[in-house]
């Protein structure tokens, strides 16, 4: 018996979504570092940022990476998506009082220190891309350090010393619930 000819189909072309993941992660980046250099307050200009082009956005950016079959975009850009949304949900329950105690610089820290961790993961594993990519990664892991310690050190910075005001980083560390 013949067999029919095999048709070939072929596999649906996407562009590359990494340049939008990069934006999204680098402007929210920046717009926390100059809130937490003081150079305006953490506000909700720097949350929305956070949420919608650092969070929401770099969650598409890893849904087409993974129609792209990019194991490492999926997990660098689908992580960073919840880091900010986490970061986000975090400032933001905190402000409403969802949250039955309210977060501790010290443990801001922590939480900052853990998301080095997975930078610091992401680097290693990016030792086999471009080198942009490592240096991108590296920045990123003394970034998220610089922000942790002071913070898990001396439990100030973004946590209950907000409670109840717009969000100030910085400010001493004078209420807790």
């Amino acid at each position: 018996m013949a067999r029919a000819p095999e048709v070939v189909v072929p596999a649906p072309q996407f562009a590359n979504p990494a340049p939008l993941g990069l934006l999204g992660y680098g402007m929210s980046t920046v717009l926390l570092s100059l809130a937490n250099a003081n150079v305006f307050a953490l506000g909700t200009m720097v949350l929305a940022m956070a949420v919608l082009f650092g969070g929401v956005a770099q969650l598409v950016v890893a849904t087409m990476a993974f129609r792209r079959n990019d194991t490492f975009g999926v997990t660098a850009f689908g992580g960073y998506a919840f880091l900010w949304l986490t970061f986000a949900f975090l400032l933001i329950g905190q402000q409403h009082n969802w949250w039955p105690v309210a977060n501790s610089g010290n443990a801001m820290g922590w939480y900052l220190f853990m998301w080095a961790v997975f930078s610091l993961g992401l680097c290693v594993a990016s030792f086999a891309a471009p080198r942009f990519l490592t240096w991108v990664l590296a920045l990123t892991v003394i970034l998220r350090a610089l922000l942790a310690g002071p913070r898990a050190a001396s439990g100030s910075g973004w946590g209950a010393e907000t409670h109840g005001r717009m969000l100030e980083p910085g400010s001493p560390s004078t209420a807790t619930r």
